[in-house]
């Protein structure tokens, strides 16, 4: 149970400085934010949010932290169980384990030192407002291993970041 809330203090600290990013086309750049990350735009001159701002902020406060419980951490991490989450007949697929699917991948997994060796405690799933990919995420997140907290951190609404609602 400690364990957890260190890892939301972590998430939380890290979506804290999400909300103070710069962006490279607004002219007051004085957010008081800790990072030198900043949201690119997009052609239209629009702020372009995505889940690896979130991702790597969590990545950096993790690299920070002094808890005890020092995690260790891999990215793009492949699935124990095989998955298919679609096909190309079905549009509203229902994402499914699946003998013959493929791995996928964990956006984040933190590992604890256990018998010598690392050992899977949490999986982190990263998203930015798109609700059509979220089943699989869950999916993932609740069988893929057993016994685990596992975390789904979504940034909802992209105006959210510009008027500091982002849910924490």
């Amino acid at each position: 149970m400690e364990e957890n809330k260190i890892i939301e203090g972590i998430i939380k600290r890290s979506l804290e400085e999400l909300k103070k990013l710069a962006c490279e086309k607004v002219e007051n750049q004085e957010q008081g934010q800790n990072s030198r990350l900043i949201f690119p735009t997009k052609r239209d001159n629009s702020k372009r949010v995505s889940e690896q701002e979130a991702r790597f902020l969590f990545v950096r406060e993790l690299e920070n932290s002094k808890d005890k419980h020092s995690f260790y951490y891999s990215v793009e991490t492949p699935t124990k169980k095989k998955y298919q989450f679609s096909t190309k007949d079905e549009k509203d697929f229902e994402p499914k384990i699946y003998e013959y699917g493929q791995s996928a991948s964990i956006d984040t997994t933190l590992y604890a030192i256990e018998n010598k060796g690392f050992s899977r405690r949490h999986l982190i799933e990263f998203k930015q407002g798109n609700v059509n990919t979220c089943k699989k995420d869950f999916l993932k997140l609740l069988c893929d291993e057993n016994d685990m907290q596992n975390f789904y951190i979504n940034i909802l609404d992209r105006d959210d970041l510009k008027k500091k609602r982002t849910k924490v």
